[in-house]
């Protein structure tokens, strides 16, 4: 074998070494990136990322549920609404998604009594029977997997004849989009007449008192403290100067509902006046503020401080800004002249939320029991959850996280699924220009001068 010939067949292994080496390599990491799958979102608002509550509700899930979704391919939305339920599906072993096009195949389209086409249709089956959804956004989908996987809905009851807002109620001051919200989380709310009934029902999960605006009587207001010894939880959001008889019923339980109404000029910087206070401060150790990092808006509060009272354990929940204070002359305030007063007024940061839960049984030998404890939650005002305003930043998020808690359906509490924001590219002319000439004019330019480079060079020297 001449000398060239053995050079040439060392090159020749060399290269299929450096093949072989570079096919293995490309193998193992495939192999690694199969079973280690990892992404990363680098959107500014994460809209390649499902949301926390989300999250939740699918690493929650216990029995499998499957998905089959009617969407035709080829049209604007299938690559879309397939991505979407590809993070789903990426997140759970428990959910199975199955995507069917009408058009290819009819039998299955007729079996599942699809009669128009052309609008995107999915069942959800769990164990709770079957959702449908026609809308296909990442709330819509989460609400439907909510209802499928968590068994019999939850009754929520709200106090009525004292002037509450009404659930059915879609005006400005009613709380119709407050009920929708119950209902989409696989809650069953309810109006209670508490003169009339005498007593909670057994069946309640959450006892909402919403912005009362005549006083609680005495009877209903035993009823309630029965239902609190006996590990019922109870929501109120209380407007100032409205049913005093509340306040000395809360402070049993550590809870005091300030005689005053808070001011916060930061409210400014968001359009709003004095009486809108901002709430940015949130407590880190309680479950329904825990993870919360959105403003809230109250409108007209009170403050809610706490005390220490034997038998119960007090957290405040959410404060306003250094800018504010508990105004006390509510004369001076109707009248536009007030101003904070070292002597009498409460500074900044003030609290308007706080909850407590009862620490000890109510009867002398028994064990406690964290699964009868009851609890409360209190918000200094109840306008940030009416039609006008709960759907305001934070404001519906942090009402459901306080259901959320109360009804002891932890998994639920983080911040709801977002809304995908619109983010134009602004160009300058400048940058207008720049975008033409450098992919049109300078790249090309550049290799075809090379190009002529290297051949005249060639050209040259031969």
């Amino acid at each position: 074998m001449s000398p060239r010939i053995k050079l040439s067949t060392r090159y020749g292994l060399n290269t299929a070494a450096l093949v072989a080496l570079a096919v293995g390599i490309v193998a193992i990491i495939w192999v690694l990136s199969y079973r280690h799958n990892w992404r990363k979102d680098f959107t500014a608002d994460k809209r390649h990322s499902l949301s926390e509550q989300t999250l939740n509700v699918l690493h929650d899930l216990k029995d499998e549920i499957r998905v089959t979704a009617f969407l035709r391919k080829g049209t604007p939305a299938y690559d879309e609404i397939k991505n979407l339920f590809g993070l789903y599906e990426y997140e759970s072993r428990n959910l199975a998604v199955e995507l069917i096009d009408p058009d290819l195949t009819p039998s299955l389209a007729n079996e599942a009594e699809i009669r128009r086409y052309g609008i995107p249709v999915a069942f959800f089956d769990g164990k709770t029977g079957r959702e449908t959804i026609t809308t296909f956004d990442e709330e819509q989908i989460t609400n439907a997997l909510i209802k499928v996987s968590r068994g019999e809905s939850k009754n929520v009851y709200f106090l009525t004849g004292h002037g509450e807002p009404s659930l059915d109620d879609t005006g400005e001051n009613g709380l119709s989009i407050v009920n929708k919200l119950l209902e989409d989380k696989n809650y069953k709310p309810e109006e209670l007449l508490l003169m009339r009934a005498e007593k909670v029902p057994d069946d309640c999960k959450v006892l909402v008192v919403a912005g009362p605006q005549t006083d609680i009587i005495q009877p209903e207001l035993a009823a309630i403290e029965q239902h609190i010894k006996e590990g019922g939880r109870s929501l109120f959001l209380v407007d100032p100067e409205a049913a005093p008889a509340l306040k000395g019923f809360l402070e049993n339980y550590g809870l005091v509902l300030g005689d005053d109404i808070v001011i916060d000029r930061m409210s400014r910087l968001f359009g709003g006046n004095d009486l809108t206070p901002v709430l940015t401060t949130y407590s880190s150790v309680h479950p329904i503020t825990k993870n919360f990092n959105v403003a809230s808006f109250f409108v007209v509060a009170r403050s809610v401080s706490t005390q220490e009272k034997p038998g119960v354990r007090t957290s405040w929940l959410a404060k306003t800004g250094e800018g504010s204070w508990a105004e006390s002359d509510l004369d001076a305030l109707r009248q536009g002249s007030a101003s904070f007063d070292a002597g009498k007024d409460s500074p900044g940061p003030v609290t308007l939320a706080a909850a407590v839960e009862l620490d000890q049984p109510e009867q002398p030998g028994e064990e406690s029991d964290d699964s009868e404890k009851g609890a409360l939650v209190v918000f200094g005002d109840s306008d940030f959850v009416t039609n006008a305003r709960v759907n305001l930043s934070g404001n519906s998020d942090l009402f459901m996280n306080a259901v959320n808690w109360l009804a002891k359906e932890e998994t639920l509490i983080a911040i709801r699924p977002k809304e995908t924001a619109f983010s134009p590219v602004i160009l300058t002319p400048t940058d207008a220009k720049l975008l033409f000439l450098l992919p049109v004019i300078v790249l090309p330019g550049a290799i075809l001068l090379a190009g002529i480079y290297v051949s005249v060079r060639r050209n040259r020297h031969p």
